[in-house]
């Protein structure tokens, strides 16, 4: 009993020790975000992950902070824009059997400068032999698509056939198609002002953009596209994690001075 008392009254002794440990005023941030209140607590979680990253910390008093930032959104809505599943479509012929319709994702772009890219594999739904070969058939030239998808098909590890009549499959009248998915987006405006321990005042402003989950069900010819939709549509919010990189990145670098 005498040990396990003793044991006992050194571990609160260590950690009301610990408890006391107090963060350095000047790695402490006081955080202020004026918006929508969704928002305004998902943007103070990702600024809290990315202080602690840099080893900095979120105060909960103005007087416990050598920095002070003051964030405030404005004008966030959601708009319809559309994205577009971007797939090489192909004819498959098996050895023996009746051809049948394949796509491979090559991507999922919104039409205006973003574009997400996948890998390819064969359709797994398709019955292929263990270690089977593939002859694509198509025009030669660095951008055709046949030349593409041949590329994307060695890339995933599969073997091309050197002739058609040595090969267990053909993927033959290659083809790019684009599909439209519907899908909305969320924008907003960021101003977010900086004052450093030493006085110092930044003011830095951003326009966000991010996607929004996808309506169900998607078409069945982007259904190829799915991981790749799922990644490009990540929740809007994390739009946000960008200007807390900028900040975080400021007081950091203000710190080391």
């Amino acid at each position: 009993m005498a040990c396990y008392t003793l044991a006992a009254s050194l571990l609160l002794a260590f950690s009301g020790a610990h408890a006391q440990v107090k963060p350095e005023k000047r790695k402490s941030i006081y955080l202020q975000i004026n918006g929508p209140q969704e928002s305004a607590a998902r943007l103070r979680s990702v600024f809290a992950e990315e202080a602690a990253r840099n080893h900095l910390f979120i105060a909960d008093e103005p007087q416990k902070a050598a920095s002070q930032v003051n964030i405030t959104i404005t004008d966030e809505h959601n708009t319809d824009h559309p994205l577009y599943a971007e797939l090489l479509n192909a004819s498959l012929v098996l050895a023996e059997g009746k051809p049948s319709n394949v796509a491979f994702c090559q991507g999922v772009t919104d039409g205006a400068g973003l574009t997400v890219t996948s890998s390819y594999t064969l359709p797994p739904e398709e019955a292929l032999p263990a270690h089977s070969t593939v002859w694509i058939e198509g025009e030669s030239g660095p951008q055709a698509p046949a030349e593409m998808l041949k590329k994307k098909i060695r890339e995933a590890g599969i073997q091309i056939a050197a002739s058609s009549g040595a090969a267990d499959l053909t993927l033959k009248e290659v083809r790019l198609i684009r599909v439209p998915i519907p899908g909305r987006a969320m924008e907003a405006k960021m101003q977010s002002v900086l004052k450093g321990a030493d006085g110092s005042i930044s003011t830095l402003s951003m326009n966000v953009k991010g996607y929004l989950p996808v309506a169900e069900p998607i078409s069945a010819e982007a259904e190829v596209c799915r991981s790749t939709i799922r990644h490009v549509s990540e929740p809007a919010l994390s739009a946000y994690g960008q200007l807390a990189s900028l900040d975080v990145a400021l007081i950091a670098g203000r710190i080391k001075k």
